[in-house]
């Protein structure tokens, strides 16, 4: 009987969330983009050298994400790792488990991590999740989990994770749920299951705060939820002005052709990803059809309600582009690998004065203006 009472006061406490609150509205009109100079965007930065050993290996990091006091980044689909070091570059260790042994991982689909229980937490799409001490990073845990795929995995607090779900064969519809410790579903959320927003949700769509997880759900009406521990709330509405999806859009199709084509055909805009919030601002990136389905800087300031979007970066004393898309937030600020033979890291050697050697790997840690 106490078991089915507090499944039930979870519930009530789940769902008591959005009504008190009203949601932030945040016009965004990607027909008025424009170019804009580095210095005029960015308002400070930090180079982070990471001192990796020699016989540490990473192909290409598809995402940098920050837990306590250390950065992980992730090469999902060549070596399939996770690196981590701590805030000044300096080495902690890496994961390094690819393979079909007992406690290996088949592939990095999605990662995670527990602070609580001081563990890593890796998802294999048809395998399920694998849990490492991050001491010793021996496995503690395997949970087979093939019945549907894991778009989207993060940690909330206290045992439980934010998951997202496609449709599997059976075409069984995608959803959003609280798993619990044993990644058994607790809730199914209140968002839309709509089949191809479930499909952008690539692991940018989700980023964190010091208290919330924050999903970006792209659909005709593109909102930002935010999620922590017993509570949901849906935190900002993103409008598009014109630009906005069709509502009137097969969003339920499982293929893709109609998403493309109102994107791309249509010059739409949606996908926001690597949302970020300041107290005077936020800004997030996402794809404008106008602009041949590049990804866009969005930036909003709260103090006056204005919003720009920046389809360009450019140095103009060479007048060429900078690459300032992000893999990850550090600290609410944007990061990326910096390839040291790019455009952006001879602008930056030159406004630092600081030599950036060929064959070092520098973190880029950008705040905006």
């Amino acid at each position: 009987m106490n078991k089915y009472i507090l499944i039930l006061l979870f519930a009530i406490i789940f769902n008591s969330c959005t009504e008190d609150k009203q949601t932030e509205i945040i016009s965004v009109d990607p027909a008025k983009s424009k170019q804009v100079l580095f210095d005029e965007l960015v308002n400070d930065y930090q180079l982070i050298k990471l001192e990796k050993p020699e016989e540490i290996e990473w192909g290409q990091i598809n995402i940098i994400k920050k837990y306590k006091d250390y950065i992980f980044l992730a090469d999902r689909f060549q070596t399939k790792t996770i690196t981590v070091f701590d805030m000044e570059g300096n080495f902690i260790k890496q994961l390094n488990r690819a393979g079909d042994s007992p406690g290996d991982y088949n592939n990095l689909s999605l990662f995670t991590f527990d602070p609580v229980n001081n563990a890593i937490v890796v998802y294999s799409r048809m395998q399920g999740v694998n849990i490492y001490d991050f001491e010793t990073l021996e496995v503690q845990k395997e949970i087979p989990i093939t019945e549907r795929y894991f778009m989207g995995l993060e940690w909330i607090a206290n045992n439980q994770y934010f998951a997202i779900k496609e449709y599997n064969s059976s075409e069984e519809e995608g959803g959003f749920y609280v798993l619990g410790e044993d990644f058994s579903e607790q809730k199914e959320l209140e968002i839309p299951n709509y089949n191809a927003s479930i499909e952008i949700s690539y692991p940018s769509t989700i980023s964190r705060t010091d208290n919330d997880v924050l999903y970006n759900f792209s659909s005709d009406s593109s909102k930002v939820y935010a999620l922590s521990e017993n509570n949901m709330e849906v935190k900002h509405q993103i409008n598009f002005d014109n630009s906005n999806i069709d509502s009137k859009a097969v969003w339920n199709a499982m293929e893709s052709d109609e998403f493309e084509k109102e994107v791309f055909e249509n010059k739409k805009a949606t996908f926001i990803q690597f949302f970020r919030e300041s107290e005077n601002g936020l800004s997030f990136w996402f794809i404008n059809g106008a602009n041949e389905g590049q990804n866009n800087l969005a930036i909003y300031d709260k103090n006056t309600g204005a919003s720009k979007v920046i389809r360009k970066i450019y140095d103009g004393e060479k007048d060429v582009t900078l690459d300032l898309y992000p893999k990850g937030i550090l600290n609410d600020q944007y990061v990326t690998i910096l390839n040291p033979e790019s455009d952006l890291a001879d602008k930056l050697a030159v406004a630092k004065a600081r030599k950036i050697e060929l064959g070092d790997d520098y973190l880029f840690v950008y705040d905006l203006k």
